[in-house]
């Protein structure tokens, strides 16, 4: 605890004189929440919805799109933390923030200026829902037979007209075609074994430094880096459902060494060991992550009709917040290291 003091004792020139530590942390916290919610706001909009009007019902122009969209946003999973992880180790952490902050005050209104000219150069985006996507299914194209009652669904939910109550974008929600995959989706947002806060803040307390750690967030989503590359092959070669299917199994076997060790471990671990589980599991783990992630958006944007799709996304959002949420939780009832074999 003192070297945690005096690590921060850097940022005691930022706080007002006299100010309550509360008042900080309570501004810290709600700009933290106003910011969660423009980046889901933008992720629905921009990167799930703009994509499948972009794409203008053409599913191989969906499948590249989304991938490549995904493809940006792993690439600064690699160098974000790469750079902030070295920053903090060698420079320190003050140093590392004052980048954050100036890299977000140029960028931010270079992004505005961007997707100004995408929305005014596109006229699908313009309207007030996005363009249906004829002929599209879950299925392959060659179990179209099987498809009728699906596409059927679609047609009478896309006919609804839009609501903001709460209560009918839930029972959209449960009463679409993609419910089940996208619920499935939201179930892996539970899960505490993942680079999130929760087990980098155990690896910190085990003794790993900040730069292994950005080592092995790059390393990760490097591997989400080629789950983006082969996407579109795959699903041309496989069909759509199979990547998603064979995508989270994959995701699960190889995580499971991870579960196993810190299982039979119960919280006596040897470091190598647990390096290399870490670093090799959750790495290559990434790869079929990805790629059912990619699968059960494109499920969504090709099943879910006009505006039905932006409530789907919604309410899987707001499930994987409550499920992050609940991950959070579990600490609580186990807030030491040696626990944290439970939360696993």
């Amino acid at each position: 605890r003192d070297s945690i003091n005096a690590e921060y004792m850097g940022f005691a020139g930022w706080i007002p004189s006299g100010a309550p530590w509360a008042i900080v942390f309570a501004l810290l916290v709600l700009t933290g929440a106003l910011s969660k919610l423009g980046n889901t706001t933008a992720d629905i909009s921009v990167v799930k919805e703009w994509t499948k009007a972009i794409s203008k019902g053409d599913k191989k122009a969906l499948t590249t799109l989304n991938s490549n969209m995904r493809r940006i946003d792993l690439f600064c999973k690699v160098a974000a933390p790469l750079t902030c992880g070295f920053v903090s180790s060698f420079a320190s952490s003050a140093a590392c923030i004052t980048m954050i902050v100036a890299w977000n005050v140029v960028c931010c209104p270079l992004e505005i200026v961007l997707i100004r000219m995408v929305y005014f150069d596109n006229p699908e985006l313009q309207t007030r829902c996005a363009s249906p996507m004829p002929e599209m299914s879950l299925l392959d194209e060659e179990n179209a037979e099987e498809d009728t009652p699906l596409l059927a669904q679609n047609k009478g939910a896309a006919a609804a007209q839009p609501s903001t109550s709460a209560l009918q974008q839930w029972k959209i929600y449960i009463s679409s075609p993609v419910c089940l995959a996208s619920f499935a989706y939201t179930l892996l947002y539970g899960s505490n074994i993942n680079w999130g806060s929760i087990f980098t803040s155990y690896m910190k307390a085990v003794g790993m430094a900040d730069w292994e750690l950005a080592t092995g967030r790059a390393f990760a989503a490097t591997f989400g880096l080629l789950s983006t590359a082969t996407y579109s092959y795959l699903v041309n070669r496989f069909g759509l459902f199979s990547c998603a299917i064979c995508g989270v199994w994959s995701f699960v076997i190889i995580l499971s060494p991870i579960c196993g060790f810190f299982l039979f471990s119960a919280g006596e671990l040897n470091y190598t060991i647990l390096m290399f589980i870490v670093f090799f599991s959750l790495a290559l783990s990434r790869f079929g992550l990805w790629t059912y992630d990619l699968a059960v958006t494109q499920i969504v944007q090709q099943c879910a009709e006009g505006h039905t799709t932006s409530t789907v996304f919604g309410v899987q959002s707001s499930l994987t917040s409550a499920l992050y949420m609940i991950s959070f939780g579990q600490v609580f009832f186990f807030p030491e290291p040696s626990q944290f074999h439970w939360v696993v």
